[in-house]
């Protein structure tokens, strides 16, 4: 696999077995996702049930990537899928193992670069790498502008805070005859009650929790 670059970023996990686009889930922006499966890649990815329009993590660990997927709805490899993002992934890596110490070091941040040993770049793009605490990463990931999802003439209106909202979600309430209205993080009390919602949806996101 070529040589990206280096990414550095907060390190969480996912015990997900499959699903790879999960990966572009607003809610992982800013972080490298270790999967604690063993073998990652081998259902490949495909273009339909992404969560937002492109790849968020930052970058990938994985124990084992196979070089070949089998699944009727793929359409490319999980590798393709991530380089061509400019995604960096990292393999051969106990993953289970790494798993154990995040649970019990907590929040760590770490990086990802080309090289058996750590370049000057790659520790200075550590040092740069800002703390998650204190840091709103929901303002990036929000929508630009408010927009509508599902029926227009559905009966029962939601009006859903984007803080790093999935498209699932919106799939979810189109399939149960709900029409949704997708604002910014920031929009006030009184401009989601203009809209005159049967109810609020506050979706979860990225960054410190606190935010």
């Amino acid at each position: 696999m070529p040589a990206i670059g280096i990414a550095a970023a907060e390190v969480v996990f996912t015990t997900n077995l499959s699903g790879y686009q999960e990966l572009t889930d607003p809610s992982y922006r800013g972080q490298i996702v270790v999967m604690t499966a063993t073998m990652i890649g081998n259902c490949g990815s495909n273009s339909e049930d992404s969560e937002s329009e492109r790849l968020q993590v930052s970058g990938v660990i994985a124990r084992e990537l196979p070089g070949s997927f089998a699944s009727w709805r793929a359409t490319g490899g999980l590798d393709n899928y991530l380089t061509d993002s400019q995604i960096p992934i990292l393999y051969d890596v106990d993953t289970r193992r790494l798993t154990r110490h995040l649970r019990s070091a907590g929040v760590v941040r770490g990086v990802i670069g080309p090289g058996q040993t750590p370049s000057r770049d790659a520790r200075v793009a550590l040092d740069r790498c800002p703390a998650m605490f204190g840091l709103d990463l929901a303002s990036t990931v929000t929508t630009a502008t408010p927009y509508r999802w599902g029926d227009p003439a559905a009966r029962h209106h939601v009006v859903a805070i984007d803080c790093a909202i999935k498209r699932n979600i919106l799939r979810l309430f189109e399939e149960r005859s709900r029409r949704v209205t997708v604002v910014q993080s920031r929009t006030t009390a009184g401009e989601m009650l203009a809209y005159r919602p049967d109810g609020v949806l506050l979706s979860n996101g990225p960054g410190d929790p606190t935010q």
